[in-house]
């Protein structure tokens, strides 16, 4: 709500139980009424998805520049990839009907993204199959009146936006602009009353320019069939902007794009399964979280993903980014021991070295078994390190230390084998969702790739 001077003085106010966040206890059509501007502000994990994958793509492209606005709207592989219905991740256009849309309607230009944006809801969506007819030339598009083909060109002959509504009013009808804002206003509000003083007003309109009042009253039929589901022109623009940036990177980034998905929902455990999916579906590995390699986020590493550690269940981002923040301020660790030693133990308690382990994420060390078996030693013996270097006591070992190039006090692992495949997929589930240290269906997509050129499979291995 915005006012020129307190907003007390216009409304009452109240906060919402339990929080301090403050409505107003007028409805928005009493809000209108007294004059008071309404403005809706949308908060979009999307945008947060953009934002992190040009960070990942000027980082690993070593494109400084690189940013989604200066982007134009005619690249073929964004409309490739929006035509095979690969719009998993794409902004608005990924739930299973609109996939199917997609590559019906074959989308050429950020019009038709424009139109479908408007198109796919509760009843415009029965438009749909002719729109795509008209465009694809199966059906011709035919207009009422010569006068509205320069309005109703860009969506082939049919009502999409309101804006096209108040051109209509005002190019046939003759109302002025303020006119033509009232027929938006009673299409917009589904205003009955309103409605039947425009529809007065617009034949009437429509027979002084010469138009005959049967095309004036279907042409009032037909937009008051739209009063049901009108949606402007400006709304559907900035959501198919966003959906060709979405489109775009993932057909010209897919590492860099999937990165940022993956990163974005990793608080959600079914999502970034169904990414995780996704991101294989299109040939790029997803790896193991890894503590030399990886971060919080989950990051580009070579031609894979790594998987982020943040993500781990039980471990959060502080002691993912202490992890990370110290390899790359001191160099990669060099086992078990190292790691402990390196990272103050408030940010890496002895449980979440556990939960690292179990998750693969400290694989570079020795075999999980091994290092679950051995790993609270290890701890306790790091951490009496850290206290000695503290207190400035030298190790009686430090000359057979500096010799080896390494830290005696570690305890060494017992040498026993892995556990059992099945044993490290409940480790994987349980902390990661799904499994990651290996690819189940790698040797089935393989076979299927060699064979019949079939699609690969696509589903994630989880329980």
């Amino acid at each position: 709500m915005i006012a020129r001077d307190e907003l007390s003085n216009y409304v009452p106010l109240c906060k919402v139980s339990g929080g301090e966040d403050i409505v107003t206890q007028f409805d928005m059509g009493a809000v209108d009424k007294i004059g008071l501007l309404k403005m809706d502000f949308l908060g979009l994990r999307t945008m947060t998805v953009i934002d992190e994958a040009c960070r990942l793509i000027r980082e690993n492209h070593a494109i400084p520049d690189f940013d989604v606005r200066t982007l134009g709207f005619d690249d073929a592989r964004t409309y490739e990839l929006i035509s095979r219905g690969d719009v998993i991740g794409v902004f608005k256009l990924e739930s299973g009907g609109f996939q199917r849309v997609c590559r019906d309607l074959r989308p050429d230009c950020i019009e038709d993204i424009v139109a479908l944006v408007a198109l796919y809801r509760p009843g415009p969506m029965d438009n749909i199959p002719e729109f795509i007819a008209r465009k694809h030339g199966e059906k011709r598009v035919q207009y009422k009146h010569p006068l509205l083909e320069p309005i109703l060109d860009n969506t082939y002959g049919i009502i999409v936006y309101q804006e096209q509504v108040m051109q209509i009013g005002r190019d046939l009808a003759g109302f002025s602009l303020g006119e033509a804002d009232q027929i938006r206003k009673a299409v917009g509000k589904k205003d009955a009353a309103v409605m039947a003083k425009v529809r007065e007003k617009f034949i009437a309109g429509c027979e002084t320019n010469g138009i005959a009042g049967s095309v004036a009253n279907d042409l009032m039929n037909e937009i008051e069939q739209f009063a049901s589901y009108a949606f402007n022109k400006a709304h559907s623009a900035c959501y198919a902007v966003i959906a060709y940036w979405t489109a775009y990177l993932k057909a010209n980034y897919p590492h860099e794009f999937m990165a940022a998905q993956l990163t974005s929902v990793m608080d959600n455990r079914d999502k970034v399964v169904t990414f995780v999916q996704d991101t294989r579906g299109v040939g790029i590995d997803v790896l193991p979280p890894c503590v030399n390699t990886g971060g919080a986020r989950f990051e580009v590493h070579e031609s894979h993903i790594v998987y982020g550690m943040a993500a781990i269940n039980g471990i959060g981002v502080k002691v993912a980014e202490a992890i990370a923040a110290e390899r790359d301020s001191a160099g990669a660790y060099a086992d078990l021991y190292d790691l402990c030693r390196r990272v103050d133990p408030q940010a890496l308690p002895k449980a979440a070295v556990e939960k690292l382990v179990r998750a693969g994420a400290c694989r570079a060390f020795g075999n999980r078994r091994q290092l679950l078996d051995g790993y609270e030693l290890i701890y306790e013996a790091a951490q009496r390190a850290r206290a000695d270097e503290r207190s400035g006591q030298q190790s009686l070992f430090a000359d057979m230390e500096e010799e080896l190039g390494a830290d005696v006090r570690s305890p060494r692992l017992k040498p026993i084998s892995e556990f059992s495949r099945d044993q490290l997929r409940e480790h994987d589930v349980e902390l990661l969702g799904l499994v990651l240290f290996e690819n189940p269906y790698g040797d089935l997509n393989a076979k299927l790739a060699g064979s019949s050129g079939t699609r690969p499979c696509r589903a994630a291995w989880c329980w």
